[in-house]
């Protein structure tokens, strides 16, 4: 870990233009457990960078803000393990990385250009064998909007042009690197948002009234989709794991995919919903205030109190943290016994704090 005094200096200087650079060892690097009583650092979140965090099972991931190209350095971090590791080192010029995404054992991410007629990717690294899948790219040279993982396929929607609105959801396998469609947006509506995991995908889809509609499908069988939701109430947070799809729409709401069987919590609403087998987690803001931009809005001013859900036992425990700056109002599920967050005020300190 370093002092809190070298990554302030390593941030300033970025800041104006002088090339810092820390060392770090390309192969994984053990850290020391977290306790109860004191959070566990994970390291610097790169400023101003979209989607640039991303919890799934045991994994975090993040852009790394030490840095000294555009193109950060992606981090990891393995909480079973107790391992950091790198997952795509900062190396090429005028790429920038963004909207990470993981559903716990593949982590995918953005990968754009910086100046004009470049092409953009969408690039995967599979957990399992430490190795990173060919850079994709769809096949019609559309636009990717949203997307999503589940082991080697990524799911995502499409547009034929920046400006328009997506209205397609494929299918992309980076093992036989054959496309399918899922879905395509009905007449008047949009595609708003995907999430995938545990051999499912989940998609919303959104008209001018806010009419939101909640789709699930095996991931196999797509002409299976089922209307799960529909609600004139905006696009909620969701997540798949453990079997189970929840969202948040005034309350918690629970949808048991094998039995279809629905239940609805009563817990108010949140943000940054996330869940990892038994346990689902959301932020609940102040009673006076709204959900921030992560990247746009105002910097969240702290501190943060998360929920913690047992799917098993109904029981809901809340946690405070000293969530604070930028991203300050991030939190996720990483395992089963801790939760990541953000602090500061200058550098973006990301850290692991466990459940008691």
């Amino acid at each position: 870990m370093f002092s809190a005094g070298l990554r302030l200096m390593a941030f300033c200087l970025l800041l104006l233009g002088v090339p810092f650079s820390v060392m770090a060892a390309p192969a994984p690097r053990p850290t020391a457990a977290p306790n109860l009583n004191r959070p566990l650092f994970l390291g610097n979140v790169r400023p101003h960078a979209e989607g640039a965090i991303a919890a799934g099972g045991r994994y975090i991931f993040w852009l790394d803000a030490s840095s000294p190209s555009e193109n950060a350095a992606l981090l990891g971090y393995d909480a079973g393990a107790h391992m950091q590791f790198s997952v795509s080192p900062a190396t090429q010029a005028h790429r920038q990385k963004g909207d990470l995404v993981t559903d716990g054992r593949t982590v995918a991410w953005r990968d754009s250009p910086t100046e004009a007629n470049a092409q953009e990717f969408i690039r995967g690294y599979d957990t399992g064998t430490g190795t990173e899948y060919s850079p994709m790219q769809d096949e019609k040279q559309r636009v990717i909007g949203w997307f999503a993982v589940d082991g080697d396929k990524l799911y995502y929607t499409t547009r034929e042009q920046a400006e328009g609105l997506d209205n397609e959801l494929l299918v992309y396998s980076w093992t036989t690197h054959q496309t399918g469609l899922i879905a395509t947006a009905r007449r008047g509506f949009y595609l708003v948002r995907v999430r995938a995991g545990n051999g499912s995908v989940a998609w919303a889809e959104n008209d001018t009234r806010d009419l939101t509609r909640l789709y699930l499908a095996p991931g196999g069988k797509p002409t299976a989709a089922t209307l799960v939701s529909s609600a004139q109430i905006g696009l909620p947070d969701f997540a798949i794991s453990g079997g189970r799809l929840l969202w948040t729409q005034k309350g918690l709401h629970i949808y048991t995919i094998s039995t279809r069987k629905k239940q609805v919590l009563g817990t108010g609403w949140g943000d940054h919903l996330s869940a990892n087998g038994t346990l689902a987690a959301w932020r609940k803001p102040a009673a006076d205030t709204l959900p921030s931009n992560p990247v746009f809005g105002p910097w969240f001013s702290g501190p943060l109190t998360a929920n913690i859900l047992d799917l098993r036992t109904g029981r809901i425990r809340s946690r405070t943290l000293p969530g604070r700056g930028e991203y300050g109002d991030y939190v996720a599920l990483v395992g089963s016994s801790a939760l990541a967050y953000v602090h500061g005020d200058i550098i973006n300190e990301l850290y692991l704090q466990p459940l008691p």
